[in-house]
């Protein structure tokens, strides 16, 4: 499998496709997960968190309103307060998890 997300470079997006519910996680055999926590970590050889970029009120400065509505993987991008009296955050939509050969055995959202 591919791990590149498009251009790879900050707020590139993974496939975006939603389960029916998004409350609840999905699985790569088609069964729905019970709860939206992540899998066992002991299948998992690489975890990435998907972080969207948010603003209070729906309001941004012109310097953060480049930002608004794009993913970055957790620990890569810009990371707000970007001035003072910013009021922007990035918050947690989405979790992946791969295998040691490189399949994404398992994803939910937030």
């Amino acid at each position: 499998m591919n791990l590149d997300y498009g251009s790879g470079g900050p707020g590139s997006r993974p496939d975006q496709s939603r389960p029916t519910n998004p409350d609840v996680g999905i699985s790569t055999d088609g069964g729905e997960r019970a709860d939206e926590s992540p899998p066992d970590t002991r299948t998992c050889v690489r975890y990435v968190v998907w972080e969207e970029w948010r603003t209070a009120g729906g309001r941004a400065c012109p310097q953060c309103a480049v930002f608004v509505g794009e993913w970055f993987e957790r620990g890569n991008g810009p990371t707000p307060p970007l001035h003072p009296n910013c009021d922007c955050e990035r918050v947690a939509v989405k979790w992946e998890c791969y295998s040691t050969s490189g399949e994404r055995v398992d994803e939910g959202w937030y």
